[in-house]
This record gives structure tokens, C-alpha cells and sequence, in this order.
């Protein structure tokens, strides 16, 4: 199905034959002009195409021909991986992805590519390459934000059926990932801690590695961490998983009121924010990871990225507080604001 300058196409001109399969197919394509439509037959544009699903299977979109598209996204819905693979892009960042030079033998770097090798492999990129060109933030921060964010849920305080799998549900499958992850850091710190809170956590990490090891390096990839934790045969975790995330927390703590990664103006900003409390930890390492997405972004629209995939309170932030670099167009594809975009593919399948 074929659409050139808003009208239906039956025949195609003598000069865009390439554009003649399109006519009769059942797949929607909306072109602006015979230009874009011959281009995208001969497959040089990136910017234009149809979902691949799962999420909105044969929808058409369209993003800026020029610049950074920041896309801000639910993961659980139309994520990056959909979006690129609907364009033909592979030029492109992504939050799940680390702009940390991870060292080659270290506990980190095993456990974040454990996470993340199919995701990688799914995008086409390079394992053997330089795994940080497609990052799209720091994974301290990350890990931070996680530690925090767990502690209610190990004291009992929080449900832990909140982070399990099911429908509506989505935190608990971020949150394993991460506390993967983190474990990993934490064994590499074994050997090197320069600070009293960095040797509670060594100290933490070696009181408990017997039960937490199996335990921590056995879940699956992708899958929720309120799934096992919410059986009988698992509670004797969360005690040790208390213990590990509070000794995490300050350290990353001091690791965001240092980090060399960010500005001395953005380091004092940090400081100068509370962290008494769970919600007030969170607040700063939300700040802390921002600062990322604001570098990343920044560095990702010099060097010619064309797409930057973030969940969308981070999209959100960066247009608050003016980081959006001035070669970058945002677009949201959350299910509400993408639910106009889908209607138009069906108006045009339907006519």
C-alpha cells in the first residue's frame, strides 16, 4: 500500500518502478514526496519504516531525517530494538547499554555482558567492537539507583510481589539485572577498597558470598527478582540482601560526590543534596544518572548518532533542563502519545 504526497497510489511512474511492489501489498508506506519514496526503495534512509513488533506490528513512522532523534520510551512497550530495526538504523545509543570502558577480565564487565550479549547481538552490534559507542549511560548510577530502591523490599517493608513477573509489572526485571550487575562491581572491589564504606562492602560481599553467589549469579537473564524471592526456599535471602544493598548504598554515595565522569559544579550539586532517606537517595541518584544521559546525549549528537533510546522520565528531564543539543528532535513513543501514530497506519490500511 502506497501513499505519495497525502493520495493513494495504484500505479507507480516510470521513474520509481523500485516503489511498484508497495501497490499491492497489504503493508502500509507513507512518503512525503517521489524522493523519499525512491529512497527508501533503494534503502538509504533512516529515518522512516514499518515496526517489526511485537509492539504495534506494520505501523509507519517517521522520525527527522537529520540530527539526534532522542526517543523517549516505555521498555515494556515499543523499546529502541523495534524502533532501529523499523528505520534500518545502526546508528544509534541506548540506556541499557554502559558508556563505561568496563576492565577486560573483571567480575563487572562478566556479569554486564552475562546481561546484556543477546540484547547486543539483537541490535547487530560488534561484541569484539567498542561496546561504550553504543551506550547511553553510566552503570554505577544505575546500580545506585537500584541498591536504594531495594532496601524496603529486603527489610519487608515493601511488597515483594511488586517486583515480580506479571501483567503491569516491570521493576522487578530491571531491578535483577542490576543487582547482577552490582554484584559483580562489588567482587572486583575485594583487594582495593580505599574508603571505610568501600570495606564494609567487601566485608559484606565476603560474609555472604556462599549463599549470595549461587544465589545472585543464577537468576536468569531478564527475569523478575520478586519471582524466586517470594518462595519459602528464598528467604533465607533477604537478610543477606539487606545487609549487601545498605553497605552499597554509601558508597555510591561517595562515588556520585566524586565522580570524575561529571563536572565539579555537577559533583557539588550532588552533595549538596540529602540522603537520609531510601526516597532521598533515589532522588540524587536520579540526578546522578541524568547527568549521564545529558553526556551521552551531548557527546552522541556531535559524533553524528542518529537515535538515543531512553525511558521517557529521562526524555523528560533533558527537555526541563534544557540539555537537548541543538542538532536533536525528541520524540515520545510512550503508549499514549503513540497511540495517534498507530491510528494513522490504520486510517491508511482501512482506506
Amino acid at each position: 500500500m502506497l501513499w505519495v504526497e497525502g493520495k493513494k497510489i495504484d500505479e507507480v511512474l516510470t521513474d520509481a518502478q523500485a516503489t511498484k511492489p508497495y501497490v499491492d501489498d497489504d503493508v502500509v508506506r507513507e512518503f512525503v514526496d517521489w524522493d523519499e519514496a525512491r529512497a527508501f526503495a533503494a534503502r538509504t534512509t533512516d529515518h522512516i519504516g514499518n515496526l517489526p513488533g511485537p509492539a504495534e506490528p506494520g505501523t509507519w513512522v517517521r522520525f527527522d531525517q537529520a540530527g539526534l532523534n532522542i526517543v523517549g520510551e516505555e521498555h515494556d512497550y515499543l523499546s529502541l530494538e523495534q524502533t532501529v530495526a523499523a528505520v534500518r538504523s545502526n546508528r544509534f545509543i541506548y540506556e541499557q547499554f554502559a558508556t563505561d570502558v568496563l576492565a577486560a577480565e573483571s567480575e563487572f564487565k562478566k556479569a554486564y555482558l552475562v546481561e546484556n550479549t543477546a540484547l547486543l547481538s539483537q541490535f547487530g552490534v560488534d561484541l569484539l567492537g567498542e561496546l561504550t559507542l553504543v551506550g547511553g549511560e553510566s552503570l554505577l548510577p544505575k546500580i545506585a539507583d537500584t541498591v536504594a530502591e531495594l532496601v524496603p523490599f529486603f527489610d519487608k517493608t515493601a511488597d515483594m510481589k511488586e517486583m515480580t513477573s506479571g501483567e503491569g509489572r516491570y521493576w522487578g526485571q530491571p531491578d535483577q539485572r542490576y543487582i547482577k550487575i552490582g554484584w559483580g562491581w562489588a567482587k572486583d572491589l575485594a583487594g582495593h577498597a580505599k574508603t571505610g564504606a568501600e570495606t564494609l562492602l567487601v566485608q559484606a560481599v565476603n560474609t555472604h558470598r556462599a549463599i549470595l553467589e549461587p544465589f545472585i549469579t543464577g537468576l536468569p537473564v531478564d527475569g523478575f527478582l520478586g519471582d524466586p524471592l517470594v518462595l519459602d526456599i528464598h528467604a533465607d535471602k533477604y537478610a543477606p540482601l539487606l545487609e549487601l544493598c545498605q553497605a552499597y548504598v554509601p558508597v555510591m554515595i561517595e562515588r556520585a560526590h566524586t565522580d570524575p565522569g561529571i563536572t565539579g559544579e555537577e559533583q557539588q550539586v550532588l552533595k549538596e543534596m540529602p540522603t537520609g532517606t531510601v526516597e532521598e537517595q533515589q532522588r540524587m541518584f536520579a540526578l546522578w544518572r541524568n547527568l549521564y544521559f545529558a553526556k551521552a546525549v551531548e557527546n552522541a549528537a556531535a559524533r553524528g548518532v542518529r537515535y538515543a533510546g531512553m525511558g521517557d522520565h529521562h526524555r523528560k528531564w533533558l527537555q526541563r533542563n534544557h540539555r537537548v543539543p541543538d542538532n536533536a528532535h525528541v520524540h515520545v513513543v510512550t503508549r499514549k502519545y503513540f497511540k495517534a501514530v498507530v491510528e494513522r497506519t490504520g486510517l491508511l490500511r482501512s482506506s
